[in-house]
């Protein structure tokens, strides 16, 4: 990129960050004024809920301010005297060592008989925290704003707006959605039918800050001055089709299949690089298939998904991911991915058992056959817990971790297959008995046992790169109510 894109996309995220900041107190004070404006605040379910339930002057309208939030916080060390460090071989490992995060959702509802409108608004901050910076500084984002309308006009149908995260069931102990994971604005509508079929479709475009899809350059302004000029502006445009059918049962096993469909489409466009050398970049398309079948009620909090993923061109690498590895032709149309995942948790009595896992193979789109970016890997994660009272949970988590690359290892020249163990000790306090009660409490200690391949996969000068056991322990905690990532 050249000095003047650096500058604009430094000026771009300077003003983002104050825009941003000025939302994050705007939004808190907010929650300010509701908390101490409103002495009577509602709770739904067993969720800690802040809202406040007004009646319009129409005295049929009901208002309703919800609060929401996911996140987690933990402070840790590698006992080598550093931070703790996430370790991981794969695209998606078990999230044990995983930075600071958080979201904040602010929810307002309009209630008119059966029809609700509400308008999510959700910030997020990420990785640094001031206590680990010194500096008033983090990552803020805007991860949601819309508004959605339920049993609008006709029982069922619903209809929403806006930008999002677009997403169905994850795998919690990666921390990843297999099937069906979209951040785009745009629109979508949904019906509800009585046989328990819901229908979801949504159109939506989003676009990275990068050359790839967005190029200012410098040119000459009509005096001595220089300005800038739009050189290659590439949205993506997202499309999906969500179907899923519950056959549930009163006293037995309920269970649920779905149907995803997903099309993506990159525009035409050209990249100037530093040398001032001009590159025509083609249309993209790309297209994903996915299939879930879900089953619970057979035990307490018990649960079990099946994921399949099958993703060409575009769709192989993700809607936030660079293409790599064009053809001859220029293009990644001939990208593939496939994958399976797996989810679940039983409960019994005392005993609970987490669990997840996954396989995917992804191919690029060039001829290359011995290439390190065509790869298989797979991912499996079991954590048994203890529950002792009402309030105390002794969690244990294995797994194991294995990326094999089609290519040469480049510092030795050799194939090498990265592998790695884990397992950790995750004592920890909630409010009930059960695997998902949050907020949490905990303590974390994780040893990871690196083979020679795994170690090769980070730089000479990291400390991971020096030692094939890995240690990590920290203390912090994890929380969600009324989230819209974990509703």
């Amino acid at each position: 990129m050249v000095m003047a894109d650096s500058m604009f996309f430094a000026k771009l995220s300077q003003q983002s960050h104050a825009y941003i900041t000025m939302l994050i107190s705007g939004g808190l004070g907010i929650v300010s004024l509701f908390a101490f404006s409103n002495a009577a605040f509602a709770q739904q379910s067993s969720t800690p809920v802040l809202s406040a339930d007004v009646e319009d002057v129409d005295a049929e309208v009901q208002q309703r301010f919800i609060f929401g939030s996911y996140g987690r916080i933990i402070a840790a060390t590698d006992l080598e005297g550093g931070g703790g460090k996430d370790v991981n071989v794969t695209s998606y490992g078990p999230r044990l060592n995983e930075t600071p995060y958080l979201e904040l959702d602010l929810s307002y509802e309009l209630e008119l008989e059966e029809t609700i409108v509400r308008t999510v608004t959700t910030l997020a901050v990420s990785n640094a925290i001031f206590h680990e910076t010194g500096q008033f500084d983090s990552a803020v984002t805007l991860r949601n704003a819309y508004v959605e309308a339920l049993n609008f006009g006709i029982d069922g149908f619903s209809a929403w707006a806006g930008s999002r995260m677009y997403r169905g069931d994850d795998i919690y102990l990666l921390d990843f959605w297999p099937m069906d994971n979209l951040n785009t604005n745009g629109a979508g509508i949904a019906l509800n039918l009585p046989s328990e079929t819901t229908i979801q479709l949504h159109g939506g475009m989003n676009r990275l800050a990068t050359p790839y899809q967005y190029q200012e350059v410098t040119v000459a302004g009509p005096g001595f001055e220089t300005e800038q000029e739009i050189f290659n502006d590439r949205v993506r445009s997202l499309a999906s089709l969500r179907v899923q059918q519950l056959f549930l049962s009163e006293e037995g096993i309920s269970a649920k299949v779905v149907l995803w469909l997903e099309s993506q489409t990159l525009g035409a466009g050209q990249y100037r690089d530093e040398n001032n050398i001009i590159w025509q970049l083609a249309e993209e398309n790309g297209y994903a298939a996915g299939l879930e079948i879900g089953a619970w009620g057979f035990g307490e909090n018990s649960f079990a998904n099946l994921f399949f993923r099958y993703a060409t061109g575009l769709s192989a690498y993700g809607e936030l991911a660079l293409p790599s590895g064009y053809s001859n032709q220029r293009t990644i149309t001939d990208a593939r991915l496939v994958r399976v995942g797996t989810s679940f948790n039983y409960e019994n009595g005392p005993i609970g058992l987490m669990g997840g896992a996954y396989f995917q193979r992804f191919d690029d789109a060039d001829s290359t056959t011995y290439d390190r970016d065509d790869y298989n890997e797979a991912v499996v994660a079991i954590r048994p817990l203890i529950f002792i009272g009402d309030h105390f949970r002794q969690g244990f988590e294995a797994s194991y971790q294995v990326r094999r690359s089609d290519g040469l290892d480049p510092r030795t020249d050799t194939f090498l297959i990265p592998e790695m163990w884990k397992f950790a000790i995750i004592p920890s306090i909630a409010l009930q008995p059960n695997s998902y009660s949050r907020p949490e409490l905990r303590a974390i200690y994780s040893v990871s046992l690196l083979n020679d391949g795994a170690i090769s996969l980070f730089p000479e000068n990291d400390p991971r790169h020096l030692r094939d056991v890995q240690h990590f322990f920290g203390v912090g905690a994890e929380w969600w109510f009324n989230s819209s990532s974990y509703q």
